[in-house]
């Protein structure tokens, strides 16, 4: 930029020079002087180089700012591609807390441990936005699907090793540890302790379903539920269940596992991963 201006700056002192510069003529026998450019004309040259200059200059600007622009996006899709690969990484070590599997951290889909993540229908592996139905079929056929990569989403998402709980962990993780609410601006859901002291925290996430007359989303957030991998009948599956309004202190039945929930709602899942 410096540079330029300096361009322009010594091209308007040579056409000044140059316009002082005047020639001989000789008219009726008598000899004349009359410069080269005259004052109107130099004058002109100037204005118009003042204009493909600031055109130049505001063409740079717009230059410049949409690659300091293009700069920034970049950086911030590296930013983001480095904490996503950190965060997997941090999916990826699993909880133990005692019990006869590990836990995952986070919820599938999730971008930190309080965050809900994706909602998915029971035995579907692909995230939905209209929750119409789930693997259909009796349970004595399609068996429990924990561990089985085209029906398991935490097999599939998250790879080897890794997989839904059973009924039978959901009902161990509810009976073998301490759940202790939080509910504040930052957190909203319970901290499991496990029987060794070590813990998760499982967001209150609410669901979602399709509203029959549209087939439209719809986010209910009066209950959380987290999909089991063990089917009942041909179209039930079992849940891990619990809301905000009710602790296990007062004797209700919050957390607890449901064995009759139809398959097409859309709910968080929770990985285990055996040692």
């Amino acid at each position: 930029m410096k540079k330029v201006a300096v361009s322009f700056y010594s091209l308007i002192a040579c056409i000044s020079l140059f316009a002082q510069t005047q020639y001989d003529y000789y008219e009726d026998g008598v000899a004349h002087q009359k410069p080269f450019i005259t004052g109107d004309t130099l004058w002109g040259l100037i204005v118009l180089l003042a204009i493909i200059f600031i055109v130049w200059l505001i063409k740079s600007s717009i230059s410049t700012a949409q690659q300091s622009v293009q700069e920034s996006k970049r950086k911030a899709e590296a930013e983001r591609t480095r904490q996503t690969k950190i965060l997997r990484e941090k999916q990826n070590v699993p909880v133990d807390l005692g019990l006869s599997v590990m836990w995952a951290p986070c919820n599938i889909g999730a971008n930190s441990m309080t965050n809900s993540g994706k909602f998915y229908a029971w035995g579907e592996i692909k995230e939905h936005y209209r929750f119409t139905h789930g693997l259909e079929g009796d349970a004595s056929t399609i068996g429990d699907i924990s561990g089985k990569p085209q029906y398991d989403i935490a097999r599939y998402d998250m790879g080897p090793g890794w997989r839904m709980p059973t009924l039978k962990e959901g009902i161990e993780l509810i009976e073998k540890c301490q759940w202790q609410k939080v509910s504040n601006d930052d957190q909203r859901g319970y901290n499991v302790i496990g029987p060794n002291g070590n813990s998760i925290f499982l967001p209150f996430t609410g669901l979602l379903t399709s509203l029959m007359s549209t087939l439209e989303p719809h986010y209910d957030v009066s209950t959380s539920y987290y999909w089991l991998s063990t089917p009942f009948g041909d179209k039930y599956a079992s849940v891990l269940v619990f809301d905000m309004e009710e602790t296990v202190e007062n004797n209700s039945n919050n957390p607890m596992c449901e064995t009759k929930t139809f398959r097409n709602y859309g709910f968080c899942v929770r990985a285990v991963k055996d040692y």
